[in-house]
């Protein structure tokens, strides 16, 4: 008799609300802290700390995590690291329900839409798409 073993430690669907297709989302916004850290930058691809969202569901984040960056003063490596920890738990607080979903403005949802579908072309272009 065969075992089988499936790893369902990532699940596909969105963490937050349970829709599909969900992306890898870094929770340490690591795409925007990687330029100021190269560590960050070198691990990026690892995706440490990271979880599934839906489209939805990652313009959230990225609006909680920017209505917080006015207040980044330190943009150095090491402040970097400290901010992406913040990220970190602000992410896990929101998915928790500690933090309350926002309304996000339609300008940002078609900003952020418009930077989601450049960044899948450019999956697409070069196969590296990671779903």
């Amino acid at each position: 008799m065969r075992t089988v073993t499936v790893d369902m430690s990532e699940s596909p669907i969105c963490r937050k609300c349970g829709k599909l297709p969900a992306f890898r989302h870094h929770k340490g916004n690591d795409g925007f802290f990687g330029q100021y850290n190269k560590s960050i930058l070198r691990n990026y691809q690892k995706f440490l700390d990271s979880v599934r969202l839906c489209f939805d569901c990652h313009c959230i984040i990225h609006y909680i995590y920017d209505t917080r960056m006015a207040l980044w003063m330190n943009r150095t490596p090491q402040g970097a690291t400290q901010a992406r920890g913040v990220c970190i738990s602000v992410c896990d607080d929101w998915l928790a329900g500690k933090i309350p979903t926002p309304k996000v403005p339609k300008k940002y949802i078609a900003e952020f839409k418009r930077s989601f579908d450049e960044w899948v072309s450019e999956q697409s272009a070069t196969g590296s798409m990671d779903t």
